[in-house]
C-alpha cells in the first residue's frame, strides 16, 4: 500500500505520523501544542484556524523526516477530540471559537435540556452549546449554517467537504 499519513487533532496538541504500510514501521512523526483559552470561567475554547496551524504543521513535521516522499502518500486518516463545538456560517467559517468537549459553562443549558427530554444530558455534549449559544450569542447564532466537530473541520479544510 506505501505509506500512510495518520492525523490526530487532540485537546493538547496535533500529531502526525507517517507509517510505511507494508512494513508496519514508523518512517516519520511531528507534532504542535494547542493551548485551551479560558475567558470566562467554565469556557474551554479554541480557534479552528488554530487547528489547521497546528495540523499542517504537524503533517509538515511527519513529512520531512529522512526518507518519506510525501508523493507515496497512499492514504490519510484523520481522528480527533469529540464534541467540540465548530459553528460555520454560509461560506463554512467558524462564527466564534470552538467550545471545547470539557466546556462547562453551558452546564445549566444542559440540565434544562436533560430535563426536557427526560435524559441527563453532559455540558460538553454538542446540542447545550448550541442552546448556550442561541441564548448568550444570539447574533452569532443567528449565522450558523453548518456544524461539526473538531475532526470534521480537519476534513473539511482537507478536501473542501464536510463529512465524518
Amino acid at each position: 500500500m506505501g505509506l500512510v499519513l495518520g492525523i490526530d487533532l487532540g485537546t493538547q496538541g496535533a500529531k502526525a505520523l507517517v507509517v510505511d504500510a507494508g512494513a508496519g514501521q514508523v518512517a516519520g512523526r511531528g507534532a504542535a501544542p494547542l493551548a485551551v483559552d479560558s475567558p470566562r470561567p467554565g469556557a474551554a475554547e479554541q480557534d479552528p484556524d488554530g487547528w489547521i496551524d497546528a495540523v499542517t504543521h504537524a503533517a509538515r513535521e511527519a513529512l520531512s523526516c529522512p526518507g518519506v516522499d510525501p508523493a507515496s502518500i497512499a492514504a490519510i486518516g484523520i481522528s480527533g477530540q469529540q464534541h467540540g463545538c465548530v459553528a460555520l456560517d454560509a461560506a463554512d467559517r467558524p462564527v466564534r471559537p470552538a467550545k471545547l468537549w470539557c466546556d462547562t459553562e453551558c452546564a445549566d443549558e444542559a440540565r434544562a435540556f436533560g430535563a426536557r427530554i427526560g435524559r441527563p444530558v453532559p455540558a460538553g455534549f454538542t446540542a447545550p452549546k448550541l442552546v448556550w449559544m442561541k441564548s448568550r450569542e444570539p447574533a452569532n447564532f443567528a449565522r450558523v449554517r453548518r456544524v461539526l466537530l473538531p475532526h470534521d473541520w480537519v476534513n473539511l479544510f482537507l478536501t473542501g467537504d464536510a463529512f465524518t
